[in-house]
């Protein structure tokens, strides 16, 4: 799957970071990635990189891949744009930073997303988003089956907790970096104008002085 993406993820419910986390800058430069709904009094989590989704009994397992898949290509694009907040190049590390579940019938399926560079086949040359299946758990089955599916779950979603605030803490810094440099350069730029500006006034007296000096009434 591309990152152009098509539909707003409705999950049934997602992690995310507290948007006050987020830098004011970066979160205004990228809002159209990493925020999960276009009402901007919505106080739920943005950046989200964990996503599940809930199907009954009679639901349809399709859609619910569909779903995940749509999801989870959501929050990678979004964590994408925030590692390459700051950097000269994109950046591609070919990792994992988002992840999913899925519930239905006691089953219990959970799944990995990352991004990849383009290639010569992909749509508009835009970077690539796959979903991968890590494994699934019949939670009904037996008590063993129940306690490593929810351990599974939980290391999961506790993992992804750590990969977005890693990755949020990376792009405040790297503004941070930029805002620091932007600062120095301005510092720098209106110093170099006032010490020519003196050099001018230091030039236009030394012609003055010339002049006085050149001048006789005799």
């Amino acid at each position: 799957m591309t990152e152009e993406l098509t539909t707003l993820p409705a999950p049934d419910s997602w992690d995310g970071v507290e948007s006050k986390t987020v830098d004011v800058a970066v979160r205004k430069a990228l809002a159209k990635f990493i925020l999960p709904t276009k009402d901007s009094n919505d106080r739920r989590p943005i950046v989200p990189n964990f996503f599940l989704e809930i199907k009954s009994p009679g639901g349809d397992a399709v859609v619910a891949g569909r779903q995940v898949l749509n999801n989870g290509a959501y929050g990678a694009r979004a964590i994408h744009y925030l590692q390459q907040y700051g950097s000269r190049e994109p950046v591609y590390d070919n990792k994992a930073h988002v992840f999913s579940a899925t519930y239905q019938n006691g089953l219990l399926s959970l799944f990995a997303h990352h991004v990849t560079p383009p290639c010569r086949y992909s749509p508009n040359g835009h970077p690539e988003i796959w979903m991968t299946e890590i494994d699934t758990y019949a939670l009904r089955a037996h008590k063993t089956g129940f306690a490593n599916g929810v351990a599974a779950f939980r290391n999961l979603r506790d993992k992804a907790l750590q990969e977005r605030i890693e990755i949020v803490q990376g792009a405040n810094a790297r503004h941070l970096e930029l805002d620091a440099a932007w600062k120095e350069f301005l510092l720098r730029f209106t110093r170099d104008l006032s010490d020519d500006e003196d050099m001018e006034d230091s030039d236009d007296s030394a012609l003055e002085d010339d002049s006085d000096e050149g001048y006789n009434d005799d």
